[in-house]
Parts: structure tokens; C-alpha cells; sequence
């Protein structure tokens, strides 16, 4: 541990939190907006690498199928372009998207039904056959995650990933990673529920954060990648 490291990061998240908070009280149609701008410039785009892109929008196939709009989308141009409508709004091939992340002022259970409907949605989505490296096919999906920076559960009651499991019943869980500032961060692998230690004050922003860094590389190495005509052209022809 490094602590003028750690505690260079958790003064990053707490500045983060306290403008989010900060927007949560002003009811406007740009809220939404708003927060997803303060998660993506004070904890996202410095933190995550240099080769990732970060936007906005919708995920789509060569299969012409198309996802709900997206909060945020972490995406490798190297894969396939994608094509931004401006300096981060766009569309974005499902080959090239390593996550999605939906933010959220307040969690609660229509929230996290919306989340979670918009989760099942882009896990229809089909990418084209083949992958990136020799043995890995078929290529791993992308990883939906929330973000949400309160929640309406009272403290010491059902937590959030109870109420999560608890919509979920038998099914798998759509989303896999769901992170609540001062709650927990809790993310899905091998068939269980994993929780993120909390070791320090914002532990679940930078577990979030981590949790990125430690897998977009094995994600992006099991994709195919597609050339442009394989979206200009159908599959069928």
C-alpha cells in the first residue's frame, strides 16, 4: 500500500461524490447529464487507460439489433471504429464495447428494474462468430454496471445486492457489477456474487475502477474483430 496513492484517489471520489450530491438536489432535465460529465472527467478518465474510449449512446450489431441508450461506454476504437455523433455521443459496435455503466442519482426499485431490463436487452445482442485469440471463443459479453451514488434502502436493512439478487430470483443476473458510494461495490464471476473489501472511505468507487482495469484486456482479447463492411454489408448476403 501506498498511502499518498490511496489517499490521492479517495480525495479524487470524495470531490466527485460531493458535486454529484451537489447536482442530486437541483431537479432539471440536465441532472443526468450532469452526473454522468462528473463520472466520466473526475473518476473515469483518469484513471482508466489511455486505449479505452469513453461515450455515450447506443450499442449496436451487425445483426442490425440495437441496445437502450447507455449512461457510459467503455470501448476500443482498435477493434472496430466506432461513430461519434460529437465529442462523445454516438453509436457504437458491440464488438468494440468492453462495458456499459448506467449512473444513477438515487437507487431505487424502479431504477434498478430499468437498469436491469436494459442489462437483459444488450445481452441479446450477437456478435459476429470467430474471436481475437485462439481459444478463447466465444467472445465474453459486455459487462453492464451501475453506478449510483445513494441509495433508498435504510442503512442495516436489505442491502443492494439482496434487493438485486432478490429481482433476479433464479435467472443470471443481468447486470454484473453494481457499485453504491458508501454501500458496497459487489460484482458477478464464476456464478457468484463477490463484494469488494472496504478498507478506506470510497473503497466501492475505486473497487468499480479496479475492477475495470483488471479485465478489459481479457474481454477485448476474446472479441473478433469485425471489419467496417461487416456493418455496411448483411450477414445474409
Amino acid at each position: 500500500m501506498n498511502t499518498a496513492y490511496r489517499d490521492l484517489l479517495v480525495a479524487r471520489a470524495a470531490s466527485a461524490v460531493a458535486e454529484a450530491q451537489a447536482l442530486a438536489s437541483v431537479q432539471h432535465s440536465g441532472l443526468k447529464g450532469q452526473l454522468r460529465e462528473v463520472v466520466v472527467r473526475n473518476l473515469l478518465r483518469p484513471l482508466l487507460p489511455i486505449e479505452l474510449g469513453i461515450g455515450r449512446g447506443e450499442v449496436i450489431s451487425s445483426y442490425d439489433q440495437h441496445s437502450s441508450e447507455c449512461d457510459v461506454i467503455v470501448y476500443r476504437n482498435s477493434i472496430v471504429p466506432s461513430l461519434l455523433l460529437d465529442r462523445t455521443a454516438g453509436i457504437f459496435p458491440l464488438e468494440a464495447v468492453l462495458f456499459t455503466i448506467e449512473v444513477k442519482s438515487t437507487l431505487n426499485n424502479v431504477e434498478l428494474n430499468k437498469t436491469h431490463a436494459a442489462a437483459k436487452k444488450m445481452s441479446t445482442l450477437l456478435h459476429r462468430p470467430g474471436s481475437g485469440e485462439p481459444g478463447t471463443t466465444p467472445p465474453e459479453h459486455v459487462i453492464p454496471c451501475l453506478l449510483a451514488f445513494k441509495s433508498d434502502l435504510d442503512q442495516g436493512q436489505t442491502t443492494e445486492i439482496d434487493r438485486y439478487k432478490k429481482l433476479c430470483g433464479k435467472e443470471e443476473p443481468a447486470i454484473r457489477a453494481l457499485c453504491v458510494v458508501d454501500r458496497g461495490y459487489w460484482y458477478y464471476a464464476n456464478g457468484q456474487w463477490n463484494e469488494y473489501g472496504k478498507h478506506y472511505r470510497y473503497a466501492e468507487l475505486m473497487g468499480l475502477i479496479d475492477g475495470i482495469h483488471q479485465s478489459h484486456e481479457r474481454v477485448a482479447k476474446s472479441r473478433s474483430k469485425p471489419t467496417i463492411s461487416d456493418y455496411l454489408v448483411s450477414p445474409n448476403q
